[in-house]
């Protein structure tokens, strides 16, 4: 019984590493907000995969906690300008209230570009921006199975524990590199 546990906990481990490393690498990366007192912005930063031809939006919130309204400017710097647009340009914020602009993405071309979002006016931050257009943006993690099954049901110390990892790939007509890292 002891043993048949152990077994399954190993299962588990394997396939939480699994997950974590294939959810690391699709995962869009968005940095933590800012947050100051007299202001607080939904992100300190940007990373967006995209597959070519798509195109992302993402939303970035400012919050005034001031008791007047302010004016906020934006502007990109850097390679993103060809990729990225801005739903506006300038926005005023009434106190103690919040607005939002998008931020589109277009993979028209693919690459690895960065850059920044400048913001100016009542607040000065810059944003940075990275932003990567391929023809293969991850794979989700519904589109595979991972199965381990032991040789034996009885493992006993000091002897090597044999087992057999079968993957399966839900997604027919689409082939995929896995990589599958393991220690004893």
């Amino acid at each position: 019984m002891i043993k048949k546990r152990g077994i399954e906990i190993f299962k588990c481990i394997i396939l939480a590493v699994l997950l974590v490393g294939i959810l690391f690498l699709i995962a869009p990366t968005v940095a933590a907000q800012i947050a100051t007192k007299d202001y607080e912005i939904s992100t300190g930063g940007i990373d967006k995969k995209i597959k070519i031809g798509n195109y992302r939006e993402v939303p970035l919130t400012i919050i005034n906690k001031q008791d007047s309204t302010i004016t906020v400017g934006f502007s990109l710097a850097g390679n993103i300008t060809n990729f990225v647009k801005l739903s506006s340009n300038r926005i005023n914020i009434n106190s103690n209230s919040e607005a939002t602009i998008n931020i589109s993405f277009f993979a028209d071309e693919m690459g690895f570009f960065n850059g920044s979002l400048v913001i100016s006016g009542a607040i000065n931050e810059k944003i940075p921006i990275n932003f990567t257009i391929s023809d293969i943006v991850g794979l989700p993690v519904e589109a595979i199975i991972l199965e381990i099954t032991p040789f034996t049901n009885k493992v006993y110390i000091g002897e090597i524990f044999r087992y057999k990892v079968d993957i399966q790939n839900l997604l027919a007509g689409e082939s995929y590199n896995i990589t599958l890292h393991y220690s004893s």
